[in-house]
């Protein structure tokens, strides 16, 4: 009972946890100037959960974090929202590697690299994951390079209705982020994890 309770308790805690930094940003590899922030953004969310610390939501039963669900849940979570952000982003912007990208993403996330059908053994679903950020990567370092020269830009003329209505979005932009301050400032609101 006592190896048991080290091997989940202790060794399953340390493992396990969610651990969000909400001041993350991309990096230099994630975003080269003038890549994609959205997709330079996908990838450093990517290693935060997926290489940075262990991936757990397809851990086996007899894994510290086999008996864990908060963490499991929130990583596949996090990689299932990247997913469907990147997949809306090769819609969008047809480039093979975006496509890649969305693809190795739309990946099962509790796939282990043993497994009950054919073939028995392969990739865990992390090493897919991983190949997802390095499409995002040679993503944006492509659409860096092809980036045009910065021209001067054009004054925006906005109509009545267009200055109103960005008016009011920008002021239910700034309700929310106060309101999401206020949540992170209170203890009894739960852990900034729990917000995100």
């Amino acid at each position: 009972m006592g190896l048991l309770l080290i091997w989940y308790g202790v060794v399953g805690t340390i493992r396990a946890g969610v651990q969000v930094d909400l001041s993350t940003r991309p990096e230099r590899v994630d975003l080269p100037p003038g890549g994609s922030a959205t997709v330079g953004m996908a990838a450093r969310l990517l290693t935060q959960q997926v290489a940075d610390r262990a991936f757990t939501p397809n851990d086996p039963i007899f894994y510290p974090t086999g008996l864990a669900r908060r963490t499991p849940a929130f990583q596949q979570a996090l990689v299932e929202t990247l997913a469907a952000a990147v997949a809306a982003l090769a819609q969008e912007t047809p480039s093979p590697r975006l496509a890649e990208a969305a693809t190795a993403l739309r990946t099962d996330p509790t796939l282990w690299w043993i497994r009950a059908d054919m073939p028995p053994l392969g990739r865990a679903a992390e090493r897919h994951f991983l190949d997802g950020r390095a499409h995002l990567r040679s993503y944006n370092v492509s659409a860096a390079a092809n980036r045009p020269a910065a021209s001067t830009p054009r004054p925006m003329r906005l109509s009545k209705a267009g200055a109103a209505t960005l008016a009011a979005l920008l002021e239910a932009v700034e309700a929310e982020a106060e309101r999401g301050d206020r949540m992170i400032r209170g203890a009894a609101e739960g852990s900034p994890a729990v917000q995100i």
